[in-house]
Order: C-alpha cells, then sequence, then structure tokens
C-alpha cells in the first residue's frame, strides 16, 4: 500500500482569490480493510502542495512546481559529477548530453508550469562540465551555447524553449482530435478568458497588458510562452464574452488604458467577477441611462447566462474601487447615445412593453423567457436572426 496516495481537495477564499488548503493537516489517513488478508491498511493523504510522480511528471493539484524541479536539479547534478570525473572524449560527451541528460530532463515539461528561471538553474550543472569537455570556457555567453550551427552556435537544446514547444503541440494536437484532453482544455480556455473578461481571444491577447490578471495554469504558461516568441494561435470558433450592444464597451479593456496601478486593476476585475459582467451595457437598464439597482449597491446578480465563481463578500475596499471604476466608465463611453442597437439577450431577462416599444428586465421563468425572446426577434429589426 505504500505506492498508494491520495489528496483531498478543498478551498479557502481570501479577498477574491481562491487557494487550496493543506487537508492533510486536517483529515486522517485513509483507511482500508483487506478482508482477503483480514488485516486493515492506510493511505496516505497528500496536502495539495506535494507532488507525486505520475507516468513520469512530477505534478501537484496546485501547480507547485517545487517537487518536479528538484528531481530534474537532482538528475543534472548528477549526470554533472559523471561526466566531470569520466574520461569520455568530446563526442561521446557530446552524444551523452544530447541524447542522454536533455531527453530525460525534456520528457516531463509539456505538463508541468516549470519557469524559465528554473529551467535555466536546472542547465547550470550540466553547462560547466560539459563545456570544459568541449574544450570551451565555461563563462562564454548562452547565446553561443543555444544559438545554432549555422549561425556558429553549439545548438544546445535550451529546457524552456523545449517546454513552450511541447505545450504548442499537446494543444493542437489534442484540440485538432477534439478527444477527452482537447475537452478540457476548451473548458480551461474558457475559464481563462472569463477570469481576463476581455472581448479578444486570450490567445492572441496581449500578455503584458493582461496576463497578471491571471491565475497559474497550463493554459497561462501556454500564453505567456506565446508572447515570449512572438506567436499566436487562432482558432477557428474562440469563445469570447458576448455584446449585449452594437458598440458596447468592454469593461476591462477600457480600464487597462487608465493610469490605475496593477493591484487595483486586479483588484476592479475580481469585482467585475463578484459582479457577473462584461461589458458597461451589463451595468445599465434598458434605459441605458441608469445604473441597476444591484450594480450601485454592489450585490451580484444571477441574471448572466455564464456561469461564474461564487465570490464570497468581498472587503468593503473592493467596492469603492468598483463605484470608482464605474463612475469613470459611464463619463468616457457616452453611454447615452454610443451604445447603438441591443445586438443579444445572453445577459439579460426581458419583456415587452404593451405598445411593443421598449424592452423591461424582468425575473422570468424559463418558458417565459423563451417566449419573450421569440417576441423580441419578431417586434425588433436589429435582434431578427438572420435567414
Amino acid at each position: 500500500m505504500h505506492k498508494f496516495f491520495c489528496y483531498i481537495l478543498e478551498f479557502e477564499w481570501h479577498n477574491g482569490k481562491k487557494k487550496m488548503i493543506n487537508t492533510a493537516d486536517i483529515y486522517p489517513p485513509l483507511s482500508v480493510d483487506q478482508t482477503f488478508e483480514n488485516k486493515s491498511d492506510t493511505i496516505a493523504l497528500l496536502n495539495p502542495t506535494v507532488g507525486r510522480k505520475m507516468l513520469g511528471a512530477v505534478s501537484a493539484p496546485n501547480g507547485n512546481t517545487k517537487d518536479q524541479y528538484e528531481e530534474l536539479l537532482s538528475k543534472a547534478k548528477t549526470w554533472g559529477a559523471k561526466i566531470k570525473t569520466s574520461y569520455l572524449h568530446r563526442f561521446d560527451a557530446n552524444m551523452s548530453l544530447r541524447q542522454g541528460i536533455i531527453k530525460s530532463l525534456e520528457y516531463p515539461l509539456g505538463v508541468s508550469l516549470m519557469t524559465e528561471q528554473q529551467c535555466n538553474t536546472i542547465m547550470v550543472p550540466i553547462l560547466t562540465p560539459y563545456l570544459h569537455k568541449m574544450g570551451m570556457n565555461s563563462k562564454i555567453s548562452r547565446d553561443i551555447i543555444y544559438g545554432p550551427n549555422q549561425y556558429g552556435g553549439l545548438q544546445v537544446p535550451n529546457l524552456y524553449t523545449s517546454n513552450g514547444i511541447q505545450k504548442i503541440q499537446l494543444f493542437l494536437g489534442h484540440f485538432r482530435k477534439r478527444d477527452t484532453t482537447g475537452t478540457i482544455l476548451d473548458i480551461a480556455l474558457g475559464t481563462l478568458q472569463q477570469e481576463i473578461g476581455i472581448s479578444i481571444p486570450i490567445l492572441q491577447a496581449d500578455y503584458t497588458q493582461y496576463g497578471y490578471l491571471a491565475s497559474p495554469s497550463w493554459c497561462n504558461c501556454l500564453w505567456r510562452f506565446l508572447h515570449e516568441i512572438r506567436g499566436k494561435i487562432r482558432l477557428t470558433q474562440p469563445w469570447v464574452p458576448e455584446k449585449c450592444y452594437e458598440n458596447d464597451v468592454n469593461i476591462m479593456e477600457k480600464a487597462s488604458t487608465w493610469d490605475w496601478p496593477k493591484d487595483k486593476l486586479e483588484a476592479l476585475n475580481i469585482s467585475r467577477l463578484y459582479m457577473r459582467v462584461y461589458y458597461v451595457g451589463e451595468l445599465l437598464d434598458t434605459s441605458k441611462t441608469r445604473l441597476r439597482h444591484h450594480i450601485k449597491l454592489f450585490l451580484p446578480s444571477s441574471f448572466h447566462s455564464n456561469k461564474f465563481p461564487t465570490i464570497p463578500q468581498l472587503p468593503k475596499y473592493f467596492k469603492d474601487i468598483w463605484l470608482d471604476a464605474i463612475r469613470r466608465l459611464i463619463r468616457e463611453s457616452n453611454i447615452g447615445s454610443s451604445m447603438g442597437d441591443i445586438i443579444s439577450t445572453v445577459s439579460f431577462k426581458w419583456f415587452l412593453s404593451q405598445d411593443m416599444m421598449y424592452l423591461i428586465e424582468t425575473d422570468t421563468s424559463p418558458k417565459s423567457h423563451q417566449r419573450t425572446t421569440q417576441k423580441i426577434l419578431k417586434n425588433i429589426p436589429s435582434l431578427r436572426k438572420p435567414t
């Protein structure tokens, strides 16, 4: 039973952010009765920060890379020590590097969240003895070490580059195949899109402008690497938040142009998630001149059709930041004249006034909402579906 282990995942919220708690410090190990041997064993209960090797990769539920990093660094140090004391010739040392240790280090990178600094640190105990075997100074520029042969470089594989390339290959391969992993990646990408809240497909957006709003995740690492190589992935049907009005203004895209510090913008984004909105038009009633009642009171509403995280009550300073942003958004967006016609009812529940001239928001049952939507599409040209 020493090979068995399990995790119990529970979360706690702090200032609008969710993190896993150390459940192994709370719950006892799991007891298992083996009736055929008439004895009982226990299954170790691990904290979500602890990684365990699964199919060659060491991973932890909360994304912690410490155990994976230490394992790869240990491999690198062992190889470096052996090469340093060996009598291998230059050709054999070069072959051992490229076909041995590098392949072993690259194997788990595609599914890990390893940073560039961690990858570079792992290479330190490898490069020093390797360069000595090559008859070169260990202080030589890394551009020469990793540069291609055609430009006079050694073309040693770069772990961080291999890390990013594997992520791109995994994403495109599973996404095109539309298998179970591809579906999970699609969900994860949509979750990241919702967390940032912008209307630009996330893998085409500027990471330096919005990346700090994202929680650590595999898709976030992929997005960051694409930015670093000046690359983009264009999906045929990416999910993005749907506008309610023709000229609606995205809250986070607009706020990112302000001179606010990043911590204040991050608090605004958490407030947006708490309020379950994407666009300025979702803050207003159907007259497009007044804020909805719950928006002013900083109370979340469940009218949106998309599923949002249920964030507990936020501290008071979040409300202050939210109302400050709302006032600035309305002042800068010229709401009354520039929002345009309604093009989607995805975020609202409506009914038509008796004179068929006004849309009025209300709480309706699903059937009533469906009938109302049909009437809207029938009576308002801008909402008619294309034939």
